[in-house]
């Protein structure tokens, strides 16, 4: 028995991870800028003005315009909710949090040269990529497809010593039949009669965060031309706990049935249905490089340029499912239920490499002491990202590295951001982004979440003396999510997901 559990766990994550993996990739690749206020409130278009923490991000030549100290930390209030479309029905959830998305240090040294390296700048801090705070929940009414059907057949095909683990429980469940027909074969079959309808839900939480702590230097020439390069080590924390429900509805003869041997005839009962629970840890960190460059070939403009090297990650999974049928004892009436069945808890550990080349075009321009336009623009090549086993380049992955080269394209940042003078002291701001989706025509193919391309509005203010200043910024972001609520097949119907963030940053900062 122990053999055959640990081979059933063996095979459902090679089997999951083909799916599941790449959206993992693909969470930790896609990433939006904005982790202060000021920039917040302007898109994230930071790239080519520098001066502030979360440049450093995008284009750590931005640490070189600085010709002071400055220490900044930025606390963040979110809102996040989701509307989730399945079979008709629409569902909302929301969540509320408080985080910090920034924490900055930074040291301007003066060469006390009159030209060439004006001075010497040094960066420490982590500003954060990404939040993954957020609770779907799916419902949908009388569907006649079930997981149950997709479970006999991944029986029918590897037996049960190879099959999935959900679908070895659900066969110990007495979720799905097993006989012999009168050919001599195996048949596996779902306990749901044919005209059966099935109530589905999926209840998904989710919390974590992507942290990238920086560590830059960059060059003051002549404040015409600053250079810059950083050290990114990121942090990651992701926790998804799953639960998905199937309730049989009454049909005439009972809504499902079992086979009973003594009698060798099909047993029918009303009602009934079955509980699983998956619960995913992720946590690990990467490493990655930027190399950046600013240029003002006149006063009012500049025009930036960085490269991001390929972010390698280091990861450990653990994972758990259990399953909880709610079905008769087939040769009985009484409620007797086979004991909650679970794989325990599993470890897996991995490699990641992000995308292998981010690029990212900026310019700003600056009106007098009237204020300032930015623009920046990214791209990243998705195709490329890679999975492997810990020192290893082939293995498990090999099928899953040949579906993101097939699926996923070349994604791309679109962002824009103006800041007006209303006085010497006082700013008012506004930003727009659009990040697109590296998803292509093939993804539909397969049953894997597919989002949509993300929008970012946002506006804010600021106030700023010598010594000290605070900024205020609200961002709305939005992105749909097509997703599946089963793992084994692309045939049942697609749950569309909207979901919605609702932050309120403020950053203070002082000056040294």
């Amino acid at each position: 028995m122990k053999k055959l559990i640990v081979a059933s766990i063996a095979v459902i994550m090679s089997a999951t991870g083909i799916a599941q993996t790449l959206n993992d990739a693909y969470n930790l690749s896609s990433v939006t800028y904005g982790s202060t206020a000021r920039s917040a409130a302007m898109g994230g278009a930071f790239g080519a003005l520098g001066a502030d923490f979360s440049s450093i991000s995008i284009n750590p030549a931005g640490l070189g315009v600085y010709r002071g100290g400055e220490f900044t930390f930025t606390p963040n209030l979110y809102l996040n909710s989701s509307s989730s479309d399945y079979l008709g029905t629409v569902s909302q959830d929301k969540k509320v949090g408080l985080n910090f998305s920034n924490l900055g240090l930074v040291f301007a040294t003066p060469t006390l040269k009159d030209q060439g390296v004006l001075s010497v700048n040094f960066g420490i801090g982590y500003n954060r990529l990404k939040d993954f705070h957020r609770v779907t929940y799916t419902q949908g009414n009388n569907s006649d497809v079930s997981q149950l059907k997709y479970y006999a057949q991944d029986l029918a095909d590897y037996g049960e010593d190879n099959s999935l683990w959900p679908s070895y429980l659900a066969y110990q469940g007495w979720l799905v039949d097993k006989y012999t027909d009168n050919t001599n074969q195996t048949v596996y079959e779902p306990i749901l009669l044919g005209d059966t309808k099935v109530d589905q839900t999926q209840s998904i939480f989710e919390k974590g965060k992507l942290d990238e702590w920086t560590f830059a230097m960059a060059l003051n020439l002549d404040h015409k031309i600053y250079i810059g390069a950083s050290l990114g080590v990121r942090d990651v924390y992701y926790r998804k706990e799953l639960m998905y429900k199937e309730l049989f509805g009454v049909t005439p003869g009972g809504s499902y049935s079992q086979w009973d041997e003594t009698t060798q005839s099909y047993v029918f009962y009303d009602n009934g249905g079955y509980v699983s629970n998956d619960y995913l840890t992720t946590t690990g960190y990467g490493f990655n490089a930027k190399l950046g460059i600013i240029v003002k070939p006149v006063d009012a403009l500049r025009l930036g340029l960085s490269i991001h090297t390929p972010t390698y990650y280091l990861l450990e999974d653990n994972y758990s499912y259990s399953l909880d049928p709610d079905i008769l004892y087939p040769q009985g009436s009484n409620d007797v239920r086979p004991d909650v069945q679970s794989s325990g808890d599993l470890q897996y550990k991995y490699a990641v490499y992000s995308s292998p080349l981010n690029m990212e075009l900026s310019m700003a321009y600056v009106f007098g002491k009237f204020g300032v336009f930015s623009l920046d623009y990214g791209i990243s090549n998705y195709s490329g990202m890679t999975i492997n086993e810990r020192g290893s380049s082939t293995g498990t992955f090999l099928t899953t590295n040949q579906m993101i080269s097939d699926v996923m394209n070349t994604g791309s940042s679109l962002r824009a951001g103006i800041e007006l003078k209303a006085s010497p002291n006082f700013s008012l701001r506004g930003g727009l982004a659009h990040y697109s989706s590296p998803f292509n025509t093939k993804a539909n193919d397969y049953s894997f979440n597919k989002p949509g391309a993300l929008n970012q509005f946002s506006a804010g203010f600021g106030y700023r003396d010598n010594d000290f200043f605070i900024d205020f910024a609200y961002v709305l972001k939005s992105q749909n999510v097509e997703s599946s609520l089963f793992i084994l097949d692309n045939s049942q119907p697609m749950a569309m997901t909207t979901y919605n963030s609702n932050n309120v940053m403020m950053t203070v900062g002082f000056r040294f």
